[in-house]
């Protein structure tokens, strides 16, 4: 009875075990995401995964795993997975704007704006005080000549930014600027 007993609590923590080893490579990823070692990030954040399919990870987050892992993917070079990657984030949390705005950021580059427009007004709809979303979206109207609309978002970003002081000092300056820049070329 007792290694019934035993065997039956084993069984039980077991997910518990695995949601401990999931958080635990995860954060090690996300730390060597920030020490620029993309390649030893994909190998643990992909082991997170393999643990904790949702991309919870402990964060409390699904696809928040998904999310960092397409995103070391795209620092390593790899577009399609870095893709595949946001893309399964989304999936798990639509809500999540981080996936949407490095996939959007990717086809902004790949030239693909219109794309791109649409993942940033979506962010912005269901995310109206995610900051990046602001700003990515006025250096996209900028670089198509809608100054007005780029002063806007830039404007957004800042004002949203008083608030929540989570922006970059530098980018926080660099927007000024612009801004100040697009209204005197008027």
């Amino acid at each position: 009875m007792r290694i019934l007993t035993l065997l039956g609590l084993l069984i039980l923590s077991a997910p518990a075990f695995s949601q401990a080893d999931a958080s635990r490579y995860f954060v090690s990823g996300t730390n060597f995401i920030e020490d620029h070692k993309y390649v030893k990030a994909i190998e643990l954040i992909e082991k997170a995964i393999a643990l904790d399919p949702t991309g919870a990870c402990g964060t409390g987050r699904k696809g928040n795993a998904h999310a960092e892992l397409g995103f070391a993917y795209l620092k390593d070079g790899d577009t399609t997975k870095a893709f595949h990657y946001f893309d399964a984030s989304i999936a798990l949390d639509g809500k999540n704007p981080f996936p949407k705005q490095n996939k959007a950021s990717v086809l902004a580059m790949q030239g693909k704006k219109l794309d791109a427009y649409k993942l940033l007004n979506e962010i912005i709809k269901d995310s109206p005080n995610f900051i990046d979303a602001y700003v990515q979206r006025g250096f996209l109207l900028q670089s198509d000549g809608k100054s007005k609309l780029a002063i806007e978002d830039y404007s957004k970003a800042l004002k949203l930014n008083k608030k929540r002081k989570t922006m970059h000092a530098q980018l926080e300056q660099t927007l000024k600027d612009k801004v100040k820049a697009l209204k005197k070329a008027k």
